[in-house]
């Protein structure tokens, strides 16, 4: 979407984004502290953290969309595009007409065409068509098509209030690139998109040439890969280190190094900290001493003031939190088939997607969907899941079964006004699979192993952000114990660590009294 940032707009000499000693707010509290960033025009930034970081925050105090105090000035003459993690398309228009709808020139100059053929004026019909095809009027046309093919989409007639919440995020998406701003400011685009999709949007982003600057949040390495600098938002530190003309690879190289060197400064510093407390404690008494040992009583005092003696944050020394995720048992052998579908026909009002379908998920079964974009791969799960009925065949379960289910939209529906932790208990106690003994403390041990320690796990919703809301779905998923795991896209809203995390709690699940049945894009996954 584009976003009214008057208020920040201003001389940024000549940068298009300038900040200075800038403090971001999320509520009543700082979350980054002082930063400069100089952003200059046709460069292409990757904005990475930790979850809960403040990435998204910081993008959206760009535009002024939170608290913020010092000095954002976005240049006078800069065109703002910023996409949301919740961005929706927003229209009653077809997709086409929506990507392209950013396009002023080309709408301009089809509306007069258009205007001059209902009027029958042939010379005004012949200055449009002139003029349409001065700016290239067809190249442009032809642009956004292959801009919604990129991203996955085949009827480009289609209304966009027919479309998903996840496809009207891929139009917003088209449109914003679509509409070339100068600042392009992009929040985990690639949150809904399959391989196909991402892999196109990768190279796009890569050989992407124009004159606008771009900074990019997200936590997909080969998009990652198709930025040329780096700005790291540190948690705990509040500060914003800056990787001028690196590309990730070498940001994390970079990292490493500045890893090892804080460590050994931090290392020689406690070494020389420890020999002068030692003549401190040994002398301090002494008449003849007195005088040294106050000497260096002052050198240790000036290198606490000095933070020397602060142990690196884990950030720095790339000691980060790894989450871990341990899924239950399944609660006990039911039998060896768990669903069964049998000439089934699946769809939505009537209309026939996928048609006899055959399936037995046996126990110890671990089922892959694939297909393209649209084929009806998440309509199957909801037949497996029995969230909607079949058009055709038959559905049978064993009587016993308890379901698990974890979907790309479910952090998304959380309650935003919850506590996580009231979220993550009060999940796992209801419904007919619920266990009403599971306490909070192990609700909490749930959420800690995921990253949500401490006072996170007592935040509301509405103050997570979106990777922390996935770390709670997660949390809530981890604490059911079920026969079989449905898992729609589960991977789309979580960073790289907590994927990992969840293949590795699948792949020592189970064993051979459980079933999975995944839908995933993701390779590593």
């Amino acid at each position: 979407m584009t976003t009214n940032v008057d208020e920040n707009r201003g001389d940024a000499r000549g940068a298009a984004l300038l900040l200075e000693g800038v403090t971001v707010y999320r509520g009543p509290a700082e979350i980054l502290r002082n930063i400069d960033w100089r952003v200059e025009p046709r460069t292409k930034w990757a904005l990475v953290g930790a979850n809960g970081a403040g990435k998204s925050t910081l993008l959206k105090a760009l535009v002024g969309e939170v608290d913020s105090r010092g000095k954002i000035v976005i240049g006078n003459k800069e065109q703002v595009g910023y996409l949301q993690q919740t961005a929706v398309a927003g229209s009653n228009g077809t997709v086409f007409e929506e990507a392209s709808s950013g396009m002023r020139e080309l709408n301009t100059a089809k509306q007069a065409m258009e205007k001059s053929q209902e009027v029958g004026d042939l010379q005004a019909l012949e200055r449009a068509t002139t003029r349409f095809e001065l700016i290239d009027g067809y190249k442009q046309e032809q642009k956004v098509a292959s801009v919604l093919k990129g991203l996955g989409f085949t009827n480009f007639e289609m209304r966009c209030h027919e479309l998903s919440g996840g496809w009207q995020m891929r139009v917003a998406f088209a449109r914003l690139l679509l509409s070339e701003p100068t600042l392009c400011l992009m929040d985990e685009p690639s949150n809904h998109l399959d391989a196909a999709a991402k892999k196109w949007l990768a190279k796009y982003l890569a050989t992407y040439d124009g004159d606008g600057a771009m900074i990019l949040v997200t936590h997909d390495v080969d998009l990652l890969k198709s930025m040329d600098h780096i700005a790291e938002v540190v948690p705990g530190a509040g500060s914003l280190q800056i990787y001028k003309s690196c590309n990730y690879n070498q940001y994390l190289d970079l990292k490493e190094q500045r890893a090892a060197a804080a460590i050994s400064q931090y290392e020689r510093s406690t070494e020389k900290a420890a020999k002068l407390q030692a003549f401190v404690d040994r002398f301090g008494a002494s008449a003849t001493k007195a005088s040294a040992a106050q000497s260096r009583v002052k050198m240790l005092e000036k290198m606490k003031r000095d933070g020397l003696l602060n142990a690196p944050a884990d950030d720095i020394i790339a000691q980060r939190f790894k989450p871990s995720l341990i899924l239950p048992d399944p609660p006990r052998a039911i039998g060896e088939k768990l669903i069964s579908l049998q000439k089934a026909g699946v769809g939505y009002d009537g209309e026939v997607l996928v048609s006899d379908i055959n399936i037995d998920i046996m126990k110890g079964m671990k089922l892959l969907i694939r297909g393209p974009n649209g084929a009806g791969k998440s309509t199957v799960m909801h037949s497996l899941r029995g969230s909607i009925s079949l058009i055709d065949g038959d559905r049978s379960t064993n009587p016993d079964l308890r379901l698990g289910v974890f979907t790309q939209d479910l952090a998304q529906e959380l309650d935003p006004s919850a506590r996580a932790v009231d979220l993550v208990t009060a999940y796992a106690r209801t419904g007919l699979d619920g266990d009403i003994t599971v306490s909070e403390q192990e609700a909490r041990a749930a959420m800690g192993r995921l990253g949500l320690q401490g006072e996170k796990a007592l935040r509301h919703i509405c103050d997570l952000s979106g990777g922390e809301k996935a770390r709670v779905a997660l949390a809530m998923f981890a604490l059911k114990a079920s026969n079989v795991y449905l898992l729609d896209e589960a991977s789309n809203h979580l960073d790289s660590e907590c994927v990992e995390a969840l293949g590795e709690g699948l792949g020592s699940w189970g064993h051979d009294t459980g079933a999975m049945v995944v839908i995933s894009h993701d390779k590593s996954f």
